[in-house]
C-alpha cells in the first residue's frame, strides 16, 4: 500500500489495508505525524512508512526511507534513541510513550512518540504503529516558567522585607526567608507555612495587644473585599518601628491576600529628623528676619535720625557749611549699608551662573561696598553639583562674609572650595575680632547649621591666632545631581 509501505493483507497483517478506505483516509488526512515500523523475523527495524503530516514536521521523505533502517536515515546519536524505544516496545508487549529530542533534517525538535504493538498471526509482533507529536514549544513554555518560578523563589528570598501570602480562610501558603528568620528569632512558631494568620493576630489581640487588634480588623477587611489594601505602622519593641501591608488578589475564583512586614525605623527617624530641622529653617528665616529690622533699625535708622536732625537745624536757621556736609555724609553712609544689605540678602544670578561665577560676581561686589580684601580659591567641578546644594553653599560664603564684615570689622577674608572624591570642603577665614568664647550660637551661624546638615555634613566656627574660621564638609553621596534637580 502506498501509505504503509507493505502489501500484506489479513486481518492480523498490516494494520493498514489497501482495500480498507478508512484507515487510509485516517493515515493521508491526520494532522498527526503517523509512522510504521516494520520488526522483521531477526529482530530488525524497517521503516514502513511516513504520512504527509510528518513528513512535513520532520523534513523526511517517505519513499526515501521505506524499507531502511534508522541508522540508514538519521543521524547516529537519533538512530539509537529510537532504536531503543522500539525495543523497549517489543520487549513491554504493550503501548509505551516516551518524550525524546531528535536530531532531524527539520532541525532538533522535542517530540512525545507514542508506539502501539501490532501482532501477526502466530502471535509475533510484526509492526509498531508510531504516533510523533512535537511538544517543542511546549517544552519551551514548561522551561520559561520553571524558570520564572525560580527567579520568582530568588526574589522572595533576597527580600528583606518579611513577606507572606495567605488563602482566603487567612492559613499561610508561602513565606520567604526573611519572614522564616523572623519568626524564628521571636521564638513564636505561630506563622510558620500551614499556620493560620488570623488566628494568630486574634489571639494577640485577645492577650489586650491593640496593634494586632487593628492588624486581624484590617486584614479581615482585606480579605470580604471590603478594602483592597491596608497599611498601619507599628512599634514592635523600644527600638523598631514596623509598617505591615496587606493586598488582596482575586484570580478568579481564588484569593490571595499578600502581607508584609517592614522595618522602617530608619525611614521614621529620617522622616522625625525632616520635621526637626524644618522647624529650625522657618525659626531661622524668622530669626534673620529680626536681624535685618534690627539692622535696618540700629545701623540705617540712625544715620537717618542724623539726617532728620540737620533738616531740623536747617529749618531753624542754624545749618552751617558742616550741617550740610554731615547730611550729605549720613545720607551716603545710609545709603551704602542699604545696598550692602540688600546686595548680601538677594544672590545675583545664580540659577543662571551656577556657583563659580555667582561667587566670583560676589566677592568682586562685596569688596566694591565693604572695601575688604577677600581671596577667592575654587578647586573642582564645584558647577556639576545639584544646584540645591550649590544654593546652600553660597548663602554659607554669603552668612559667614556678612557676619565678617558686620560683626569682627574683618579687613582681609579668604574664602577656600575645594570638591574631592571624599566630597566638599567649604573653609572661610577671616582677620576680624576674634568672637568671645565660648562661641554662642546666633549672628547666622544656626542658618549655616541647618543648611549643611540638609545634606549630610557638619559646619563648625572656631576662633583662630587671627580671627574666625568657619569650616563646612558636605560628603561626595550628597554632591550628585539628581533628574529632580531644580533651577529656580
Amino acid at each position: 500500500m502506498a501509505y504503509a509501505g507493505t502489501e500484506k493483507d489479513g486481518h492480523n497483517g498490516a494494520p493498514l489495508s489497501e482495500r480498507d478506505d478508512l484507515y487510509r483516509a485516517y493515515w493521508n488526512a491526520s494532522v498527526d505525524g503517523l509512522f510504521a515500523v516494520e520488526v522483521t523475523p531477526q529482530g530488525q527495524f524497517l521503516c514502513a512508512g511516513i504520512n504527509a503530516a510528518l513528513e512535513a514536521a520532520t523534513g523526511l521523505d517517505s519513499r526515501q526511507t521505506r524499507g531502511k533502517r534508522p541508522a540508514e536515515y538519521l543521524d547516529a546519536h537519533t538512530a539509537q534513541s529510537l532504536t531503543r524505544l522500539y525495543r523497549e516496545c517489543l520487549a513491554a508487549r504493550e503501548p509505551i510513550t516516551r518524550s525524546l529530542v531528535l536530531e532531524l533534517p527539520s532541525g532538533d525538535r522535542a517530540y512525545d512518540v507514542s508506539l502501539v504493538p501490532v501482532r501477526g498471526r502466530a502471535g509475533r509482533i510484526e509492526l509498531l504503529l508510531g504516533r510523533a507529536q512535537d511538544i517543542t514549544d511546549l517544552d519551551m513554555a514548561e522551561g520559561a516558567s520553571r524558570s520564572a518560578q525560580g527567579l520568582l523563589r530568588d526574589v522572595l528570598t533576597a527580600l528583606s522585607t518579611h513577606l507572606a501570602v495567605l488563602d482566603r480562610t487567612g492559613r499561610i501558603v508561602l513565606v520567604n526567608e526573611a519572614w522564616r528568620t523572623f519568626d524564628r528569632e521571636r521564638g513564636a512558631g505561630d506563622c510558620v507555612v500551614g499556620a493560620n494568620y488570623l488566628e494568630s493576630c486574634a489571639w494577640a489581640a485577645g492577650d489586650g495587644n491593640t496593634d494586632a487588634a487593628l492588624l486581624l480588623d484590617g486584614l479581615q477587611r482585606v480579605r470580604d473585599g471590603r478594602s483592597r489594601t491596608f497599611s498601619h505602622v507599628y512599634r514592635f519593641d523600644a527600638s523598631s518601628i514596623y509598617q505591615m501591608r496587606a493586598t488582596r488578589f482575586d484570580r478568579g475564583s481564588e484569593l490571595w491576600i499578600v502581607v508584609t512586614h517592614d522595618n522602617v525605623t530608619a525611614a521614621d527617624e529620617a522622616q522625625r529628623q525632616v520635621s526637626t530641622l524644618t522647624e529650625r529653617l522657618l525659626d531661622i528665616q524668622e530669626e534673620e528676619r529680626q536681624r535685618i529690622a534690627l539692622e535696618l533699625h540700629d545701623s540705617t535708622s540712625q544715620h537717618l535720625v542724623a539726617v532728620q536732625l540737620c533738616l531740623a537745624a536747617l529749618s531753624q536757621g542754624r545749618a552751617t557749611d558742616q550741617t550740610l556736609a554731615d547730611m550729605r555724609e549720613e545720607l551716603m553712609e545710609a545709603h551704602r549699608e542699604i545696598r550692602t544689605l540688600s546686595y548680601l540678602l538677594h544672590p545675583p544670578r545664580l540659577a543662571a551662573e551656577l556657583l563659580a561665577a555667582t561667587l566670583r560676581r560676589f566677592v568682586d561686589g562685596f569688596q566694591r561696598r565693604t572695601g575688604a580684601t577677600v581671596v577667592l580659591n575654587l578647586e573642582g567641578d564645584i558647577d556639576q553639583m545639584p544646584f540645591r546644594v550649590q544654593r546652600a553653599v553660597f548663602r554659607v560664603v554669603q552668612e559667614a562674609l556678612a557676619n565678617a564684615h558686620k560683626h569682627a570689622s574683618a579687613k582681609r577674608i579668604s574664602v577656600e572650595l575645594s570638591r574631592r572624591e571624599e566630597g566638599l570642603r567649604v573653609e572661610i577665614t577671616d582677620n576680624g575680632r576674634a568672637p568671645k568664647l565660648p562661641i554662642i550660637p546666633g549672628i547666622g551661624v544656626p542658618g549655616m547649621e541647618a543648611r549643611i546638615e540638609r545634606f549630610g555634613g557638619v559646619l563648625s566656627v572656631t576662633p583662630t591666632n587671627s580671627g574666625t574660621r568657619v569650616s563646612a564638609f558636605i560628603p561626595a553621596g550628597a554632591l550628585d545631581a539628581g533628574p529632580d534637580d531644580e533651577r529656580a
